[in-house]
């Protein structure tokens, strides 16, 4: 099971219901957001949730990249994209660059033949500029300013003896879950 944009409020709150643990967290996450989000990666890791960080390279904006990033790929002969994307791995973050480009698609596998040293990337934890603003979830903060919501939490219908059964069962643990706006 893995869920998208829990904080630790969710996560909490699937815990006190007795829902299993997610295997994977996945949220923006990447050095200008790091501090903000610290609270969250410390509980993922405390309780075995695998952080998968989207948003690494900072949706392509190149301009954004912190100075910090710039000086460490100089350091290493690699880009500050590239810096950026082992700051995550370097924490143990599971990321997913997206790219069109061929070359930055090579670009962004290229980052295992180094890492960076602890200097390094306690500076670019140490950034806190924020989020992109308005790149996700137009400005709001779905780890901090989404209620949370388990939905119906009440027994679920017996075990479907037949695939109709099953699927109508799916539909309707769907339509329910959606109704009570689980997050």
């Amino acid at each position: 099971v893995g869920v998208s944009n829990f904080g630790v409020a969710h996560l909490e709150a699937l815990r006190a219901a007795g829902r299993p643990s997610p295997a994977v967290n996945q949220f923006e996450l990447h050095p200008l957001v790091y501090q903000e989000r610290a609270e969250v990666v410390d509980y993922c890791k405390k309780h075995g949730i695998l952080v998968q960080a989207y948003g690494s390279i900072l949706s392509g904006y190149d301009k954004l990249f912190p100075k910090q990033a710039a000086d460490a790929a100089s350091v290493h002969a690699k880009t500050p994209a590239q810096v950026m994307l082992r700051w995550a791995l370097d924490q143990g973050f599971q990321v997913i660059p997206k790219s069109l480009r061929t070359e930055r698609l090579a670009e962004n596998f290229d980052v295992l033949d180094f890492t960076l040293s602890a200097e390094e990337v306690r500076q670019l934890n140490a950034l806190g500029a924020g989020r992109i603003p308005g790149e996700y979830w137009g400005g709001v903060d779905p780890l901090t300013q989404v209620p949370v919501s388990l939905g119906n939490t009440g027994q679920k219908q017996e075990t479907p003896t037949s695939a109709t059964d099953w699927a109508e069962s799916l539909l309707l643990d769907a339509f329910s879950d959606a109704s009570h706006a689980v997050v």
